[in-house]
């Protein structure tokens, strides 16, 4: 409560306690001293007002900064979130894709390794029957060598007739002439 009495109490003049104060210095300075004491301490919460409200402003701005950091963190998060999910559905896709190739180049490659088998075994078995082939002609050659040298004998012995036949049928010739002469 506010007092209205100079000296702090119930007086009804103000005149008269104005005349009371003054009258007496001692009261009056020690009243003077508190007065200039309660503006001291007045000016010193007026002072403190003024930082105290620019640290409210400061407090509602970095308030509102805080709120709005974390609508962009909130938001970064969904965005990495989403990001990080569409990254996932694309590897997922690269990989679904490598796998199908990679069963696919399987496959294929199974498929040229049996028929390379087939063929290595068409080859060996080309190979054996050429072999054979190969072995028979080699029997037949040295059959038809043999047969060869027993005509070439033979022909040798045909000759060596044909020769003795000639021989001797000129020899026979020789005698029909001779005879025939002596007749």
């Amino acid at each position: 409560m506010i007092s209205t009495d100079i000296t702090g109490g119930s007086g009804t003049s103000q005149l008269l306690d104005l005349l009371t104060l003054v009258s007496n210095p001692a009261v009056y300075e020690a009243k003077v001293k508190a007065l200039q004491a309660s503006i001291a301490e007045n000016k010193a919460y007026v002072e403190a007002v003024a930082p105290v409200s620019e640290i409210v402003a400061i407090r509602k701005q970095v308030g509102e900064e805080r709120e709005q950091s974390r609508q962009e963190i909130a938001e970064a998060r969904a965005e990495a979130t989403k990001i990080k999910a569409d990254a996932k559905a694309a590897a997922k896709v690269t990989m679904d894709k490598a796998d199908k190739a990679l069963a696919d180049a399987q496959e294929q490659a199974a498929k040229l390794m049996a028929e390379a088998q087939k063929e290595l075994a068409d080859a060996k078995s080309a190979t054996a029957a050429l072999k054979a082939q190969t072995a028979a002609a080699s029997a037949a050659e040295k059959a038809a060598q043999a047969r060869a040298n027993e005509l070439a004998k033979m022909q040798s012995e045909a000759k060596a007739e044909f020769d003795a036949a000639q021989a001797e049928r000129a020899a026979l010739t020789a005698k029909i002439e001779a005879f025939a002469k002596g007749l």
